[in-house]
């Protein structure tokens, strides 16, 4: 309720943090913050509130910052009877918070008859720092972390908790989420050099060093390996270690769930994902990660379930509405859906940057190439997803091939080349830049440096460590062997990917112009036509 805008930050802090120390209370089930950030100017009653949720009593309550005061309200109500079972507003000075947080948690498990356990009430009444412009960094930081802020960069939450711990060198917290963040620029590719990777364990072991029986540090050294390593194995005894305090944690079995997934086991995979769903029944990123997987094995009606449901607790997000159509369009191809979806978009939901997005998704799936170079031309950096910029200019090259301006896109590779080497001396590991690299090599003719850098890639990713982003190098080196001339080979490596989850679909390679020497080959629409090619896998 404060004037200032950075205020936000520190209210949906609290709200995060409320809810995390709740979570903390073995007898009580809490719903994560991402499930619930869409009530916040609800005009729906409490009852059908809980019933959305699944829960039997909502808290509510409010935040008002003012300089060095702050007031925090709060009103716990059984939903069934509407009947308030606990009320209580704290004025108090800022430095107070974390002792207002710890106060309004024991007294909502105590009016709940909630036992809490003498390590529950520790960790409870944990003071992260002391350093509230410190607390203030991280709160926008980990609000990038656990999807909560969208319109943030990665790069962006970077700077901030690097902030808050040089404000606070002893803040666990900060350093923890700091070493993931850190991971997640590994893990993305937009950064696997030695000196990432460097800054990622100084993070973590120094978080670790501070606060090792923390269960947010221990959740991000999870992360840490996760995203930094693919080391599944390590992250996943770290997040079952958190699940030991919080039983009932959505997130912590959605991560699971990823992990099962990168290692190809899917039915543990559905599990541990629709359980999460269960815990968390509004969990924007608990549902997208269920249907992406169900997408993923081509079970596209069950997918379209989860993307419905997405579409129907965010329908003022396109990002969270525009799967629905998609779906359908990897099932038969068809772009009707697509079309009845955008008609219905409102420019002014969303920022720019995230409407050239969509509008370069709907331009590839009609196949218009000449609007879409336009559109290259016009806006070159809009894809709010990729800080990447050596990626989305390869993007841009091959939307030239999809126009037939081969001359032009071959002279943009020439120029790119020297670009992506160059970061390669820095980032050897860096697949992603080795793919890139090999589709440019084969669009100039350059078979064996093309051929080379393609099977770098899968070497660096094979799907035996990553059965979900491992398929997009094997279909990178089919390209690659297309645009080779060796189109016995591609079409082999296809017919594979074509059996394999997350391998590819028919319907995308019509319209995809790395597929462009294939286009018209008898052998290639036989693959494309067989229906046992988008019939489900598992």
């Amino acid at each position: 309720m404060s004037e200032e805008k950075d205020s936000a930050f520190f209210a949906d802090g609290m709200h995060e943090d409320i809810l995390t120390n709740l979570a903390l209370v073995r007898d009580l089930k809490v719903v994560s913050r991402t499930s619930v950030m869409e009530y916040r100017s609800t005009t729906k009653k409490i009852r059908q509130i809980a019933q959305e949720l699944g829960v039997a009593y909502i808290l509510e309550g409010s935040v008002r910052r003012v300089g060095s005061k702050v007031r925090v309200t709060g009103q716990l109500i059984n939903a069934a009877t509407d009947e308030h079972v606990w009320a209580k507003s704290y004025d108090r000075d800022i430095t107070d918070i974390f002792a207002i947080q710890s106060e309004l948690s024991q007294a909502i498990a105590a009016a709940l008859s909630a036992a809490l356990s003498p390590q529950e009430k520790s960790l409870i009444e944990r003071r992260p720092t002391d350093n509230l412009a410190a607390y203030d960094l991280y709160l926008k930081g980990r609000a990038f972390f656990v999807g909560t802020r969208t319109d943030m960069s990665r790069a962006q939450a970077e700077a901030a908790l690097a902030e808050a711990v040089q404000l606070d060198p002893n803040f666990a917290q900060a350093w923890g989420y700091l070493a993931a963040i850190h991971g997640l620029a590994v893990f993305g590719d937009e950064d696997r050099s030695a000196e990432r990777l460097a800054k990622a364990k100084a993070a973590i072991d120094t978080a670790v060093r501070l606060a090792p029986g923390d269960p947010d540090v221990i959740e991000m050294q999870g992360s840490y390996f996760y995203y930094g390593y693919r080391d599944y194995a390590r992250a996943a005894e770290h997040y079952q270690r958190v699940l030991l305090v919080k039983p009932n944690s959505g997130d912590l079995y959605t991560m699971i769930g990823f992990i099962m997934r990168r290692q190809g086991h899917w039915a543990d995979t559905l599990a541990n994902l629709r359980h999460a769903q269960e815990l968390d029944p509004r969990n924007l990123n608990t549902l997208f990660g269920l249907g992406h997987t169900l997408e993923g094995l081509r079970r596209y009606d069950e997918a379209a379930v989860a993307y419905r449901r997405l579409a129907e607790i965010a329908p003022d997000d396109p990002f969270q509405t525009g799967v629905f159509p998609y779906v359908e369009f990897l099932k038969n191809g068809s772009i009707a859906a697509f079309d009845q979806w955008q008609a219905t978009q409102k420019p002014t939901v969303i920022g720019a940057s995230k409407m050239l997005f969509i509008r370069r998704a709907v331009l590839a799936l009609h196949g218009d190439w000449a609007a879409l170079v336009k559109l290259d031309q016009e806006h070159p950096y809009a894809d709010p997803y990729d800080d990447v910029r050596w990626s989305r200019d390869a993007a841009m090259i091959f939307n030239l091939v999809g126009n037939n301006d081969l001359s032009a896109a071959r002279a943009w590779a020439e120029k790119l080349i020297p670009t992506l080497q160059g970061l390669l001396k820095q980032q050897p590991a860096n697949a992603s830049l080795w793919s890139s690299l090999a589709s440019l090599h084969a669009l100039l003719g350059e078979k064996e440096p093309a051929l080379s850098a393609a099977r770098k890639a899968v070497e660096l990713v094979p799907v035996s460590s990553d059965a979900m982003i491992g398929p997009n190098h094997s279909r990178g080196l089919a390209q690659v062997l297309a645009w080779a001339g060796d189109k016995e080979a591609a079409l082999a490596e296809l017919a594979r990917l074509l059996r394999t989850p997350f391998g590819s679909n028919v319907h995308l390679m019509r319209i995809n112009p790395g597929w462009k020497p294939l286009w018209g080959d008898p052998r290639f629409e036989a693959l494309l036509n067989d229906p046992k090619n988008n019939a489900p896998l598992f």
